[in-house]
C-alpha cells in the first residue's frame, strides 16, 4: 500500500511541474552540449531613456504608525512612488496599554486631556538629508480627531520653506477632518495639499491609486530612477545551438523567441530600458520534458550555475526589472547566481514573470529576502503562457500604473 501511494505521489509530482514549466531545458544526466563564449558586457546608455517624469525633486513619506496600520499605507505609497520612508518614532515607545483609549488612566488618554504632554519627545526629529525633498507625505493615525501627536512634534520640529506637503491618515471611522490643517498652522510653513484618510485596513490598490493620481512620479518613482535595466532568464537562450524546442516560445516579426523574452521586449518598448540576458554555462536543450526533469534536479542540488554574461557597470541603473518563469514553484536556479554575484541595494527591483498555472509562487518574497537592501515592488507582472505573446497592452496598463 505504502509502495502504490509513494508511486501516485511522484506521479502527481511530475504532473504538477508540467503545469510550472516554462521555455527550455536540458537533459538530466548528459553534460551541458557546449559551452558558449561569453556575450559582451552590457554597458549603460549615457543618459536614461525613460520618460520624462511627471513631477520633479526627491520624495519622503514620514509617517507615524502606533499599531501598523499607517506604516503600511506609508510603505505602499513608497513603493508606488520610489520615494524615501522615514518613521516617526517616540523616544518612549507606546505600548499596547498605552494606547487603550477607554482607559481614562492610560498615557494616550492622559495626554488627551492635558495638551502639555502632547509634545512628545522622538528619537530623531528631522530625518537625513531633509533639504534635498521636495515633497513630504506626513502619515499619522487619527486620534480624538486630529493627527496623533507624535506627528505633530515632526511637524514642529522642521522647516518646510520651499516643500510640498501632502497628510494621510488611517482610521476605523473618522474621516481626515481638520488634522491636516491644523498640521499645516503648527508647521507655519510648505505648501500643504488636501489628504486623504484610508480605513484601518486599507487596500492597497486603493492607496497606489491614490499615490499615481497625485503624478509625483518624479519624485523618484520606477519612471524617474534613472536608467532602466531588464534583466531576464529564459532557457531558449540558454540553450545548445543544435537543440530543437518542443518548449515555450513563440515568433515575433519572423523571429522566434522564448516567452520571456518577449515580455521583456514589451518593457523595453514602453520604457526604453536596456535588455541583458542571464546566460549561464549550462546549455539546456530545447525539450520541455528534459528541462521539467533538469530543473527538479537544479533545485534538489540547490545549484548556483556558473554565469557567462555581466553587467559591466551596474552603478550606471537604478531601476531593475528582473523576468524569469516559475519553474517548481520557484524561479530557475540562474536566478540564484545572478542574486549571488550582484547586490541591488539602493535600486528598485520590479520582477515580471511568466507561468503555466503558478503565477510567482511566492519568488517575490524570496527577491526580498534575497536583496533585503533593495526596495522590490510587490506588484510586479505575470502572465500565463498561452496569454504572454499577446500581452503588451497588458504591459503598458501595468507600467502606467507604475509610473511609466
Amino acid at each position: 500500500m505504502k509502495r502504490a501511494f509513494s508511486i501516485f505521489l511522484a506521479a502527481v509530482m511530475a504532473l504538477t511541474l508540467a503545469a510550472c514549466g516554462s521555455s527550455g531545458g536540458r537533459t538530466s544526466s548528459a553534460p551541458p552540449a557546449q559551452t558558449p563564449e561569453a556575450p559582451p558586457a552590457v554597458q549603460p546608455p549615457e543618459k536614461a531613456e525613460a520618460p520624462a517624469p511627471a513631477g520633479e525633486g526627491k520624495i519622503l513619506v514620514a509617517y507615524f504608525s502606533a499599531t501598523g496600520s499607517t506604516e503600511q499605507v506609508a510603505q505602499t505609497i513608497a513603493d508606488t512612488l520610489g520615494a524615501d520612508l522615514f518613521a516617526i518614532t517616540p523616544a518612549e515607545a507606546y505600548t499596547s496599554d498605552d494606547l487603550n483609549w477607554r482607559d481614562s488612566s492610560s498615557r494616550v488618554s492622559l495626554e488627551h486631556e492635558d495638551p502639555a504632554l502632547q509634545d512628545v519627545a522622538l528619537t530623531v526629529s528631522t530625518p537625513e538629508n531633509w533639504a534635498e525633498y521636495d515633497t513630504v507625505f506626513v502619515g499619522y493615525p487619527i486620534w480624538w480627531h486630529i493627527a496623533a501627536w507624535p506627528a505633530g512634534s515632526f511637524v514642529k520640529a522642521n522647516d518646510f520653506t520651499g516643500k510640498t506637503v501632502i497628510p494621510f491618515c488611517t482610521s476605523s471611522s473618522s474621516g481626515l477632518e481638520d488634522s491636516g490643517t491644523l498640521l499645516a498652522e503648527a508647521a507655519g510653513t510648505g505648501e500643504w495639499l488636501e489628504g486623504r484618510r484610508f480605513p484601518s485596513r486599507a487596500d492597497a490598490a486603493d492607496v497606489t491609486e491614490w499615490a499615481n493620481s497625485l503624478n509625483l512620479s518624479g519624485g523618484g518613482g520606477p519612471a524617474a530612477s534613472g536608467n532602466v535595466l531588464i534583466a531576464y532568464f529564459t532557457a531558449d537562450e540558454n540553450r545548445a545551438a543544435d537543440a530543437v524546442t518542443s518548449a515555450s516560445v513563440t515568433t515575433v516579426d519572423g523571429t522566434e523567441k522564448g516567452l520571456v523574452r518577449a515580455v521583456a521586449d514589451m518593457i523595453q518598448a514602453e520604457t526604453g530600458g536596456t535588455l541583458f540576458s542571464i546566460q549561464t554555462a549550462v546549455r539546456y536543450s530545447g525539450d520541455r520534458d528534459e528541462v521539467i526533469e533538469y530543473a527538479s534536479e537544479e533545485q534538489r542540488r540547490n545549484d548556483r550555475p556558473e554565469l557567462t554574461s555581466h553587467i559591466e557597470d551596474l552603478d550606471g541603473y537604478e531601476t531593475v526589472f528582473i523576468g524569469y518563469p516559475t519553474w517548481w514553484y520557484d524561479m530557475p536556479q540562474a536566478l540564484y547566481s545572478f542574486f549571488d554575484e550582484y547586490d541591488l541595494s539602493g535600486k528598485t527591483i520590479i520582477p515580471f514573470n511568466v507561468h503555466n498555472g503558478s503565477r510567482f509562487s511566492g519568488t517575490i518574497q524570496t527577491i526580498q529576502e534575497l536583496e533585503p537592501g533593495a526596495v522590490v515592488i510587490e506588484d510586479g507582472f505575470t502572465v500565463s503562457e498561452q496569454n504572454a505573446a499577446g500581452a503588451a497592452a497588458d504591459v503598458s496598463a501595468w507600467l502606467d500604473g507604475l509610473g511609466f
